[in-house]
């Protein structure tokens, strides 16, 4: 063998690797991304295996999957001013028929929605972002706090996500293949899916459509293709969409947007900022506000430097506009104008959880810009790109990892009545604040106190506090075992249960009932008063600490206190006439 061709066998470590194909990322790059992927999915689990109550508005939403029929649940309004998606209402529906009535069981649709939005999120990613911005992005929206809060609870929220994420996805695809039917046949199926399981997926598909459209129109002017040929496919689509989209308001919204609840929400929102305040001079500083706000809230991205994000979220948006995959951001960016002219219009607000469904978006400019301001070298934008990287994402990383460690309840009442059981005795009384009686319906079975029986004050409608909570059965008894806490299998208790009025509208009325219920000589309804179990719930901060306890202390002695987060139980010994009673 010659020198000549032992010098071609064996390389030269000093030589340079060859050279990738265009597109192929290194293996270990690929493996770290799907390793963030692992730890999201982890969290999401993680965060559902915790024991976590259901809170007031999931157990408004659960009463009406809970108690009415298929068809009743997707064609009228659901109770209490929830709004579901006819889609996710039926895919909770099968697992409460499945798994039974309990908090897993019913929170499963959001759990696979969640999940799959990780790997949606990384394929959209891949599509605009460098390598590194796709890694950037992949461990910033895997962490995000609400996107993992949201994965575990029965609201649609991330299934709303997931949802947008596809849309996205398969229009991007439809770009980048302009001679395929087979992308445009695609985009149309799950764009039609999206209607029925997102309420939102109308600002997505409208905004991706005319992007795509606007796309398709601008290529065949400039290569001089068929006009008609480019854009017929998509001009079809709209039209079926259009239809499905008629179809799926005339069957499952028209009654809730015309009904007072639909005008209680919008003055809702309207308070929270969900609507531009003014005329239109006001329409963009409310704009710019609102994005700043989705990255700062508790529920949509949770973000310690909301400025910076935003900040970096502009620079990504200027970065991709002006780079070669500039079409690809406007069909990113499109949904974003449609949702401010639904909000401008007063029919859907750009806040809060409402908006999840664009943090996506928000997520890939972000990281576009924090890509951006990494740059090509030099230890200068590296320790600036390094440095906004950690004030950005390392928060969602660190809270994540805290929150999988020591996971956090919002209203945990099934504790609060399990622990109520342990200490009962006959004759006791349980008193529910206003936003307590809906987790007493709930939980009353599953915690042994349904037997309770109900006394009302003088004037009070009679309206049953349990009305639900006995139905829902599963088909598969033993499956559900694993997806609903089990109840006591002690005998019922003795006692009694009554409601409070809410004291947040009418004092007067809530002082009447603390008054009817301490007048000596302690006695209701022919028994006598001695203990009485006094149980708020969804209550934050001090709110517990106002009119409410206030009264009660003044009237009886505070003995136990059984506290957890958004829940509180205290309980009153009235054994005899207290000192200082005063008639309000």
């Amino acid at each position: 063998m010659s020198t000549e061709t032992l010098t071609e066998t064996i390389a030269s470590p000093l030589q340079p690797a060859p050279a990738r194909k265009p597109g192929v990322w290194p293996v270990e790059a690929v493996i770290t991304i799907w390793a963030f992927i692992a730890a999201g999915a982890y969290f999401r689990i993680k965060a559902l295996c915790h024991w976590r109550s259901l809170w007031v508005d999931e157990i408004y939403l659960a009463h009406s999957v809970v108690s009415r029929g298929m068809w009743s649940l997707i064609s009228q309004p659901l109770d209490k001013w929830q709004i579901a998606p006819p889609g996710f209402l039926i895919l909770t529906r099968a697992c409460v028929d499945l798994f039974g009535p309990g908090e897993r069981s019913m929170r499963i649709p959001s759990l696979l929605a969640g999940l799959a939005t990780l790997p949606l999120f990384y394929f959209l990613a891949r599509k605009i972002l460098s390598l590194r911005g796709t890694l950037i992005s992949v461990c910033f929206f895997s962490s995000l706090a609400p996107m993992v809060y949201f994965s575990q609870e029965l609201k649609p929220y991330s299934m709303e996500v997931a949802v947008a994420l596809g849309v996205i996805l398969t229009a991007v695809n439809c770009l980048q293949n302009p001679a395929s039917i087979r992308h445009v046949m695609i985009f149309a199926a799950v764009s039609l899916a999206g209607l029925f399981f997102s309420v939102s997926a109308g600002f997505v598909i409208a905004g991706c459509g005319i992007a795509l459209f606007a796309g398709r129109f601008a290529t065949a002017r400039k290569s001089g293709a068929p006009l008609l040929a480019a854009i017929l496919p998509l001009l079809l689509v709209g039209l079926i969409l259009g239809g499905a989209e008629a179809l799926n308001y005339f069957a499952f919204y028209r009654g809730l947007l015309h009904s007072k609840v639909h005008l209680a929400l919008v003055q809702d929102w309207q308070k929270m900022n969900g609507f531009p305040q003014g005329g239109p001079n006001r329409a963009a500083p409310w704009i710019f506000f609102s994005l700043k706000n989705i990255m700062a809230g508790t529920y949509t991205m949770y973000l310690s430097a909301p400025d910076l994000a935003l900040f970096a979220g502009t620079i990504g948006l200027g970065a991709i506009i002006s780079g070669k995959k500039r079409l690809l951001g406007f069909i990113l960016v499109a949904p974003l104008p449609v949702a401010i002219i639904f909000a401008l219009a007063r029919q859907y607000p750009l806040a809060d959880r409402l908006a999840l469904y664009l943090v996506p978006i928000l997520v890939i400019f972000i990281s576009a810009g924090l890509d951006w301001i990494w740059g090509p070298g030099g230890w200068g934008r590296f320790s600036m790109g390094l440095l906004a990287i950690l004030m950005i994402v390392g928060n969602p990383v660190i809270r994540s990892i805290y929150e999988a460690r020591y996971p956090s309840g919002r209203e945990e009442t099934r504790q609060i009545y399990q622990r109520i059981r342990e200490y009962w005795r006959a004759g006791d009384i349980l008193l529910l604040n206003d936003m307590a009686a809906p987790s007493f319906d709930y939980y009353a079975p599953r915690t042994g106190m349904a037997g309770l029986h109900q006394l009302l004050f003088p004037g009070e409608d009679e309206t049953p506090i349990l009305e639900a909570s006995a139905q829902g059965e599963a088909a598969w008894p033993w499956l559900a075992r694993a997806f609903a806490s089990r109840p006591p299998q002690d005998k019922p208790l003795d006692g009694y249960v009554a409601l409070l009025a809410d004291h947040s509208q009418n004092d007067a009325l809530y002082l009447d009932d603390v008054d009817y219920l301490f007048r000596p000589p302690l006695q209701w309804n022919g028994f006598k008063v001695t203990r009485v179990w006094v149980v708020y719930t969804h209550t934050y901060g001090n709110d517990v600490d106002t009119i409410t306890r206030g009264e009660f202390n003044r009237v009886a002695q505070e003995s136990f206190k059984i506290n957890g987060d958004g829940a509180q139980a205290y309980l009153y010994e009235v054994s005899a006439t207290p000192s200082a009673y005063l008639k309000p």
